[in-house]
């Protein structure tokens, strides 16, 4: 037999159990029947821009486990954790085309670990009630809020609330970078009918394979976080492998912040920046290092005597350490709601927020 036959009957061996795992897991099961987290079960996989990071219009119900030691003896079960995903695909009770209050974030305005109701989001609408309407369009870039609003998905906010883990900051995309990536721009305006109809929810879910994912890893090691050597339950997610970002990194980042305040200033729109600290930089002495990084403090310096309005989230973590055991979940990488409940309260009475507050 030679090579060429004996590959193709590997493939119609192979192919047909694949399709038909494939056709199961699309149009049968729910989405997350083989993911530990509703995160890893409706976020989109494959690398075509979507107007929202999840599937739209989805509603689950499961019990979860942080991403830094599910299935070990240390991990937490947290049960019936809720997602409700709007129409564009953002995690949202309900979709709000005019939001006063806009939150533009990563994985910690999306609210990984959290229950629908435990989000930032929903914490800060909880304590404006109906005098503000919050809305959060997370995971996200400041250019994919400017594509979703000169098309018009979403009227112009009062206030835009930018935020992003400490890790990623000195990484983000200007607004001029992504309007200026033809590839982008096409691939976006294409998703536009394809996520409204469904296809690229189908499509994801046809190739994303989690069957797969799920049995390899139960066949294989598990992959926990750096655990600390002072408590055996608490994890981070790079420990003593994560970057130390300096004086220089924090001059280029605030360039790009200043930047999106400058869009704001000339849409009529008012900007707060509201960095997340990674785990490592609010309990680094349990990672260990000898010293906290400075990075985020400069940061906030830097944007203070720019003009730009900040909430200095790691002076105010800090200053809750001692009164406030864990303000991130101990087995992940992002925050509990204790931290959602402390941050939504800074929001509210930010002198931004209390202005358009006292202006309804």
């Amino acid at each position: 037999m030679t090579i060429k036959k004996f590959l193709k009957k590997i493939v119609l061996f192979v192919l047909p159990p694949l399709l038909i795992i494939a056709i199961t897991e699309a149009f049968f099961l729910p989405p997350n029947f083989f993911t530990y987290r509703t995160w890893e079960a409706i976020i989109y996989k494959n690398p075509i821009p979507h107007l929202g990071g999840f599937y739209p219009n989805m509603h689950t119900k499961m019990d979860e486990q942080g991403d830094l030691a599910f299935r070990t003896k240390y991990a937490i079960v947290k049960k019936d954790v809720e997602w409700d995903i709007d129409k564009l695909g953002f995690r949202n009770d309900e979709f709000v085309e005019d939001p006063d209050v806009l939150l533009i974030g990563d994985s910690f305005t999306a609210g990984i670990a959290l229950s629908q109701e435990e989000t930032i989001t929903n914490k800060t609408q909880a304590l404006v009630g109906k005098k503000l309407k919050i809305y959060n369009i997370a995971p996200s870039s400041f250019g994919n809020f400017n594509f979703l609003y000169q098309n018009r998905f979403l009227k112009k906010p009062k206030l835009i609330i930018y935020s992003l883990v400490e890790r990623n900051l000195p990484s983000i995309l200007t607004i001029e970078e992504e309007a200026n990536d033809r590839k982008l721009k096409l691939v976006r305006s294409l998703s536009k009918s394809f996520d409204f109809k469904g296809f690229n929810t189908c499509l994801d879910r046809l190739i994303s394979f989690n069957s797969l994912r799920w049995a390899t890893a139960k066949m294989g090691e598990t992959n926990i976080g750096h655990q600390s050597p002072f408590d055996t339950t608490l994890f981070f997610m790079q420990g003593k492998e994560v970057k130390n970002y300096t004086l220089k990194d924090a001059e280029a980042t605030a360039k790009k912040i200043i930047s999106y305040k400058k869009y704001c200033d000339d849409a009529g729109m008012q900007f707060l920046f509201m960095p997340m600290p990674n785990k490592e930089t609010v309990y680094f002495d349990l990672v260990p290092f000898d010293s906290q990084s400075q990075f985020l403090f400069q940061l906030d310096s830097i944007l203070h005597n720019s003009g730009v309005e900040t909430i200095n989230t790691l002076s105010i973590y800090n200053g809750l350490r001692s009164s406030i055991p864990m303000l991130y979940k101990p087995e992940d990488t992002h925050w509990n709601e204790k931290a959602t409940t402390i941050m939504a309260g800074e929001i509210v009475k930010h002198p931004v927020l209390q202005k358009l507050l006292a202006g309804k």
